[in-house]
């Protein structure tokens, strides 16, 4: 493999997205210091518990959309094995650098004989769909988080038909698109490059999953904030909004590896206005310790008692399996 080398341009906006970040989070420490340092907190278990199951039920969810989207490349992984590389490789998004995640689907993909190209291709989709249904998501319930240009731009009352109207034309679009986007990612890579074109039923329901997930993820969010503040957290719309928002805003900001202090500053931005500064941020700040133990213990837990099949699953079904490119 290829020694991964860290442009100094990406090492700059890296830089300075932390420097912005930090920033803004003290400034807000400094201005609710005080009311932070008398806040208490209920720290009630059930709501806890439940939060983090649900969550870790996403988790596998995605695990499952990931493998079956595979199948679009005309690859297959079994559950035993997308489950190991998805828990394992998606640790990786915190390495400042930006491709040791894909780095590790693709090296465990081959290990499996199935084509890194397929794997990698897969998840890049998958992200793809999560941006573009918490974005619709976000229409449909609070349009202002996604900041005062959307204000400007859509009248009032329109955000939601403009959040179905964007669902509709991707899930009917894209499959239809694969011609185009295959030339376009030919001429980016300078190598033929295999894309795929999903049913559009099947694409719909992988779109579906993916506002399911997002659903879901609010309500745990929304659960969490249940556990720390009682009936003073977030609502739960508010909850679902917030929380689609600012983990989009993190996925989005490339140069912040797992969205580290992009999604905890956007967070603490919205949730202000809805429960004060002094809970926003503790809230913002504790739910990243929070899914972070939630994401490893769930790893773990894969990785620990989830054997890897006996043989690649590519063997198994009958599908050749298709070798990445060697490496240059």
């Amino acid at each position: 493999m290829p020694a991964v080398s860290r442009k100094p341009w990406m090492v700059a906006a890296q830089v300075a997205a932390f420097g912005l970040v930090a920033w803004f989070l003290g400034r807000q420490a400094h201005q609710y210091w005080g009311p932070m340092r008398a806040l208490r907190l209920d720290w009630t278990w059930g709501p806890l518990l439940l939060a983090s199951v649900l969550t870790a039920a996403m988790y596998l969810m995605l695990v499952a959309t990931w493998r079956h989207s595979v199948g679009w490349w005309g690859q297959a992984f079994t559950w035993r094995d997308a489950a190991r590389i998805w828990f394992a490789s998606n640790l990786a998004r915190f390495v400042p650098g930006g491709v040791w995640q894909f780095a590790g689907i693709a090296a465990m993909a081959a290990s499996r004989g199935v084509s890194a190209i397929a794997a990698n291709g897969a998840a890049i989709l998958q992200q793809v769909v999560i941006i573009v249904s918490g974005v619709a998501l976000t229409l449909f319930t609070s349009p202002e988080l996604l900041g005062p240009a959307v204000q400007r731009l859509l009248p009032s009352g329109l955000a939601p038909a403009v959040g179905s109207m964007v669902l509709v034309a991707f899930v009917w679009l894209f499959p239809r698109s694969a011609t185009a986007l295959a030339a376009r990612a030919e001429r980016m890579a300078g190598a033929a490059v295999k894309w795929p074109a999903p049913p559009v039923r099947d694409f719909t329901v992988h779109t579906g999953l993916m506002l399911v997930m997002w659903l879901v993820y609010g309500v745990a969010f929304w659960l969490f904030g249940r556990a720390l503040f009682g009936a003073d957290g977030p609502g739960l719309v508010a909850s679902i909004a917030i929380y689609t928002a600012a983990y989009v805003a993190g996925i989005v900001a490339v140069v912040a590896p797992g969205g580290l202090g992009v999604r905890e500053a956007a967070l603490t931005a919205a949730l202000t206005p809805a429960i004060g500064g002094e809970k926003a941020l503790v809230m913002a700040l504790a739910s990243r310790l929070w899914l972070l133990a939630v994401e490893v213990v769930t790893a773990v837990l894969v990785l620990l008692f989830v054997r890897p099949s006996s043989r690649p699953a590519a063997a198994a079904s009958g599908a050749p399996p298709v070798d990445p490119p060697p490496a240059s």
